[in-house]
């Protein structure tokens, strides 16, 4: 079940959260889903995930919280909590003080644990344990900065020109050829590598073209994408689909053509002499589609109905529209693949730039801050979502990197057993070697909680 909190700044969206996180923490959840004072905790916080979004506000949470635990444990009447904790705890504020005092010591004792992060620092926790799964070295850099990447991959399209052995790379030089002859049309200038300094001039260079692989939607989709642009072959073929459907639309076209001519013939039809000349330039045409505001023309036909003469014998001019909107309707399609085939020569270019840009992060042994999302979404793809947080506490555990092989040799026999690569919680059952991660007691404990606390243990 999914609980949201929306409302007005200052009308205790803080205070709610604190109090939720709080049962959680003094309680244990009964079968019927309510929560009742769990008496002895047993460092309940390290099974509670809270998720902000900016530092000051993990800061924020983490403090009110135990500050909030000091003031329920020394002198419960004062926390503002007390009366809320006894109702949904069905406990008194004695015990409530006790069980206080117990979580807010273990808290305290192990506070790299308190897990209240930011969702990136949530996620960076994720990529730190399952590294080696998705080849990335343990030692990985975070760029926060995705237009510098940019700037790099697009500075390194250059040396992409030629091959190591020299050879030319005719496909980029031909997309580059294209983005300049572009530029030009759009009355920027054809040096396509120079990036304007001043915000007021219209940036129509690869620097500001190749901020598209920032984009959410490409980052969504950017494996299927870029896995299908690493090929120039691929690229050729989708050009070669789409001359293949513009070449398929042209017969289509005039096939509605000889149909409504068949509707004109007959006895005392007499067809409208400007309706028949529109009819014979689609009919001669090498390529319909080219006529000037085709679209326009064939929506006037059809709001118009003058197909025949005012003494002729009637039409079926609801046959004739038909065959009119086809026409209509296959001009949109060969305006969107025409559309599209003039701009593929772009996605070749955003496949060579993206191929620097990798070039940089495997070199460099980073990633970018932005793409934490896309490799979260690769590790608990198939696998369960509670082993990934789970294998990412502290203290960690994870199958030491000298067990490879006998890790290697339990997804083989999974893999012979089932037919199936082992899922993640599958490894829980190897009999490898786990070694835990040091546990480091940090410095950023609240003092005056702290100090509290050793008064109240001396």
């Amino acid at each position: 079940m999914i609980i949201i909190n929306k409302a007005s700044a200052g009308s205790g969206k803080t205070y709610t959260l604190v109090k939720e996180y709080l049962i959680m923490l003094l309680g244990k959840k009964t079968e019927g889903g309510n929560y009742i004072l769990d008496k002895h905790p047993n460092d309940n916080h390290r099974y509670i995930l809270a998720i902000t979004f900016t530092n000051k506000a993990t800061e924020e949470m983490k403090s009110r919280i135990v500050e909030t635990l000091d003031v329920l444990a020394s002198n419960p009447d004062e926390s503002p909590y007390i009366t809320d904790l006894t109702t949904m705890l069905g406990a008194s504020k004695d015990d409530i003080s006790k069980s206080a005092g117990i979580a807010e010591r273990q808290m305290l004792e192990d506070y790299t644990n308190f897990n209240v992060c930011t969702i990136d620092t949530f996620f960076q926790k994720i990529l730190r344990t399952f590294a080696y799964e998705v080849n990335l070295s343990s030692n990985y850099g975070v760029e926060l900065n995705d237009e510098y990447v940019v700037e790099l991959g697009v500075n390194n399209l250059k040396t992409r020109l030629h091959d190591e052995s020299g050879k030319k790379n005719k496909s980029l030089s031909h997309w580059l050829w294209m983005f300049v002859q572009d530029s030009i049309k759009n009355g920027s200038s054809w040096d396509v590598f120079y990036k304007p300094k001043s915000k007021k001039t219209v940036d129509n260079s690869l620097y500001n073209f190749a901020k598209v692989l920032t984009n959410e939607v490409v980052k969504k989709n950017s494996k299927q994408l870029f896995d299908f642009l690493a090929d120039p072959k691929n690229i050729q073929a989708f050009n070669m689909a789409l001359n293949s459907g513009i070449s398929n639309l042209i017969p289509k076209v005039k096939e509605c053509v000889s149909n409504i001519y068949e509707l004109l013939k007959g006895p005392d039809i007499k067809a409208n002499n400007y309706f028949t000349k529109f009819l014979d330039a689609l009919n001669n045409s090498a390529n319909p589609f080219l006529i000037k505001d085709l679209d326009k023309k064939v929506e006037k036909k059809i709001a118009d109905q003058s197909f025949v003469n005012k003494n002729s014998a009637k039409v079926n001019e609801s046959a004739i529209c038909l065959y009119l909107e086809q026409i209509r309707d296959y001009g949109t399609v060969y305006a969107s693949y025409k559309k599209i085939l003039d701009l593929t020569y772009q996605l070749g270019l955003l496949g060579d730039i993206n191929a620097s840009m990798q070039d940089f992060a495997n070199e460099n042994n980073t990633i970018l801050l932005s793409g934490t999302n896309d490799i979260v979404k690769r590790i608990i793809d198939g696998c369960e979502t509670p082993f990934i947080y789970d294998a990412a506490q502290f203290p960690a555990r994870r199958v030491s990197r000298h067990v490879e092989d006998a890790v290697g040799k339990f997804a083989a026999a999974c893999q012979k057993r089932s037919g199936k690569r082992p899922r993640q919680s599958d490894y829980r059952r190897c009999e490898a070697e786990h070694i835990p991660l040091p546990q480091l007691r940090p410095a950023t404990v609240p003092l005056a909680a702290e100090g509290r606390l050793q008064q109240r243990q001396h």
